[in-house]
């Protein structure tokens, strides 16, 4: 396995790299590290060349000082390795991240894998409203616990809100890694990052995500060069029954 640091404007990432064949990076979700991946990671080494690493802000990898972009740094971390195009997996946060790096860099992905991502722009139904109503509920109980200096209940707090479906053991292992990112609560690292505009996701803009133009022509072709529609499905856990809801964005060919 290699690991290793690579330096990003103002600080530097932690990155392992292991197997063989197609490049697939792996991103954590918003309060873990890369060591999230553990299982996932030796899995898909048996057959692909697998990145992961630790977003600016967590785990091994540098504070933020200075303003920085997330999309920027796995574009520095990608050119460091000499990997021209990689397949993108992310989650939560990493979801957010995988987006918008696309958006800025959709000639340097093969494929986009979300697993309940943030995504910038896009507007969620009134259903989906209802179930945020339940989960400000913990969150704001979050805050206070976080104003109070009470931050392991903030971590645990984490993963009833983040990742409530574990077993005991793998519930026990997030929490370790939780609470080693604890600091997170206190110096949140996304106070300083600055997202790409306009957001990777916009609906009614007749502009894919990556910046290239729809092609003029008949009224009912709608679709775009070198892009092809793909389904991406946001999924968002809660204490009764996951709901599901789709949107359409478009992937690079």
């Amino acid at each position: 396995m290699e690991q290793g640091f690579v330096n990003v404007k103002g600080g530097k990432l932690y990155y392992e790299v292991e197997g063989n064949g197609a490049p697939l990076v792996l991103i954590h979700a918003g309060f873990l590290d890369s060591r999230m991946w553990d299982e996932q990671f030796r899995i898909f080494a048996k057959h692909n060349k697998v990145i992961r690493y630790d977003v600016r802000g967590f785990g091994r990898s540098s504070r933020p000082k200075e303003e920085y972009s997330d999309a920027e740094d796995l574009f520095s971390l990608l050119n460091h390795l000499k990997i021209p195009k990689a397949t993108i997996l992310g989650i939560s946060n990493g979801g957010r991240i995988a987006f918008d790096f696309t958006s800025t860099h959709p000639d340097m992905v093969t494929s986009l894998l979300l697993v309940a991502p943030g995504i910038r722009g896009y507007e969620g139904s009134p259903e989906e409203d209802k179930a945020w109503d339940e989960t400000g509920k913990l969150m704001d109980a979050q805050d206070l616990a976080i104003k109070e200096n009470r931050i392991d209940d903030a971590v645990r707090m984490d993963l009833e809100i983040w990742a409530p479906a574990q077993d005991e053991k793998n519930r026990t292992r997030l929490l370790q890694i939780a609470t080693e990112n604890s600091h997170i609560h206190k110096d949140p690292p996304n106070r300083l990052q600055k997202s790409p505009q306009p957001p990777a996701f916009d609906p009614n803009a007749s502009r894919p995500i990556g910046g290239r133009q729809r092609r003029q022509g008949n009224a009912d072709d709608d679709q775009e060069a070198a892009f092809t529609i793909a389904r991406v499905e946001i999924y968002s856990s809660g204490r009764r029954r996951p709901h599901r809801q789709h949107v359409k964005t478009r992937r690079v060919q």
